[in-house]
């Protein structure tokens, strides 16, 4: 079974940002120096206004710093990648075309084609828009607007279901 699409740069920020949290880099001394630098402003203020008997002051500012710190990170991170893959998409003018087959799932994007074996696949996810299809290092997505009706997406899961050796998560 064969289906076509646009890709999405939602797609592979999602794939980016859940494989990395499978195979998470090394820490190099700048992301160590902002780790520390974060920790500082988080904690060391709040710390200090309690030592100095701002109680309230030092417990309202660690909850807001808290708030800040995390929200900045997924903000960081999400921008970093939608730059990233945005200036790839640029020059990408062609539909993906993804293929299921006993062998695996294809991929041809552009001139360059790829299979995955099914026994390569660690992990299904389904969302409202796209399937994904992860690996231990880097994934597909499969827009659901590729298939022409619902009980061809349901065909297109089952036969997936029955190569994959394990349960397709279902994520809503």
């Amino acid at each position: 079974m064969k289906v076509s699409f646009e890709p999405n740069i939602n797609d592979y920020i999602y794939i980016a940002i859940k494989t990395n949290k499978r195979n998470p880099a090394g820490n190099d001394f700048w992301s160590s120096t902002f780790i520390l630098w974060i920790v500082a402003n988080v904690m060391g203020f709040p710390i200090t206004l309690f030592l100095l008997d701002y109680r309230v002051a030092g417990i309202i500012l660690f909850v807001i710093n808290v708030g800040v710190a995390l929200l900045l990170k997924q903000f960081y991170e999400k921008s970093a990648y939608k730059n990233h893959y945005k200036s790839f998409l640029e020059n990408h003018n062609h539909p993906t075309e993804i293929e299921i087959s006993p062998n695996g799932i294809g991929c041809k994007c552009d001139e360059d084609t790829s299979t995955i074996s099914w026994n390569n696949i660690v992990e299904a996810e389904e969302t409202d828009e796209s399937i994904y299809f992860f690996t231990k290092c880097n994934g597909i997505a499969v827009r659901k607007i590729a298939f022409s009706s619902k009980d061809e997406m349901q065909q297109f899961l089952n036969f997936a279901k029955s190569h994959v050796n394990f349960n397709l998560q279902v994520l809503k």
